[in-house]
This record gives structure tokens, C-alpha cells and sequence, in this order.
């Protein structure tokens, strides 16, 4: 019984090892190092061709270590062959955000591939509906009629004074030839 167990004890932890290795597990494990500052234990969770983005990011000031942080899978990951998709809640006392990781499988690991990083995905969608349109071009409008009036006023006020201006030349120029 002795030699059974000693015999299947490579084989369980072989197979404990690859249920670790999961694109949830990864991405957490990613997120966790970046927030935690461990920017070369992060890059042991990118492709090669990643590990350049980390060491960008490394210089970044924004990017701190945080206390409060936790990550959290959202939902389920997305798998396409050697291919997944996983979100990712990164949440501390003050706030939260969702941000979809890509993962690339190299040589039955997985690996987050920052090359494959759409900052547009990452954006919300626009909010703006035909009704907060329609209030812009309102506003604009009013705010080139005003402008447009102060104009007007500005050179209303401008010819005033002009022919106030030529009234008293010419009262001058009467008044020396009276002279």
C-alpha cells in the first residue's frame, strides 16, 4: 500500500498543479502583483512579448503599491483554444473598476498577452442618447446668438459714439469759423 501511494504521489501533484494553472488563477495572480508593486513577479505571468509592458509600467509613478486592493474574478472566463478571456473587479476602500484580461496558453500554461490589450474595450459606452444631443446643439446655438448680439451691441455702441465723436468736430470746426 506503501509503494502504491509513494507511486501515485507525482501523478496527484501533477495533476493538483495543472487544475492550479487556470486563465482565472493567472489573471488574479497578475492583478495581484501589479497592484502589490511586484512588477517581476508579475512578469512571470505575461508572454515574452509582454514582459516589456511591465517594465514600462514599473516606471510609471501612478503605478503604486495598494494596501486595501483586492481582485476578483467576474463571471466566467472565456476560452477559445489557446485563447481566453477573463474579467477582472479591482476593487480597494475607494473605488472599483472591471478590466477584461487576454490570455494566451504557451506550452499548456497560461500567460496574460498584453500585446493583445484594446484599450477601447476597456472605455464605457457612450451614454449619449439623440435627446442630450439635440441639449448641446441648443447650448451652442444660444451661446453663438449671445455672442452674436454682443457683437451687434458692441458695434451699435461703437457707431454711437463715433457720430457723437464727428457732432462735436464738426461743432468745433462751426465754432472757428465763426471766428
Amino acid at each position: 500500500m506503501k509503494k502504491l501511494i509513494i507511486a501515485l504521489l507525482p501523478i496527484l501533484a501533477l495533476a493538483f498543479a495543472s487544475c492550479q494553472q487556470t486563465p482565472d488563477a493567472t489573471a488574479k495572480a497578475y492583478q495581484d502583483a501589479i497592484k502589490a508593486g511586484n512588477f517581476e513577479k508579475a512578469k512571470e505571468y505575461v508572454t515574452e512579448g509582454t514582459k516589456q509592458y511591465v517594465d514600462v509600467m514599473a516606471t510609471f509613478d501612478g503605478f503604486v503599491a495598494e494596501t486595501n486592493y483586492k481582485a476578483t474574478v467576474v463571471g466566467k472566463s472565456v476560452i477559445e483554444g489557446d485563447n481566453a478571456k477573463v474579467t477582472v473587479k479591482n476593487a480597494n476602500d475607494a473605488n472599483s473598476k472591471e478590466e477584461t484580461l487576454t490570455l494566451t496558453k504557451v506550452n499548456g500554461k497560461w500567460f496574460v498577452n498584453l500585446e493583445a490589450f484594446n484599450p477601447a474595450e476597456q472605455l464605457p459606452a457612450p451614454q449619449a442618447t439623440e435627446e442630450t444631443i439635440q441639449d448641446n446643439m441648443e447650448q451652442a446655438a444660444d451661446q453663438v446668438q449671445a455672442t452674436g448680439e454682443k457683437a451687434a451691441d458692441d458695434v451699435k455702441e461703437a457707431a454711437q459714439k463715433a457720430a457723437q465723436n464727428i457732432e462735436q468736430g464738426a461743432q468745433k470746426v462751426q465754432d472757428e469759423l465763426k471766428k
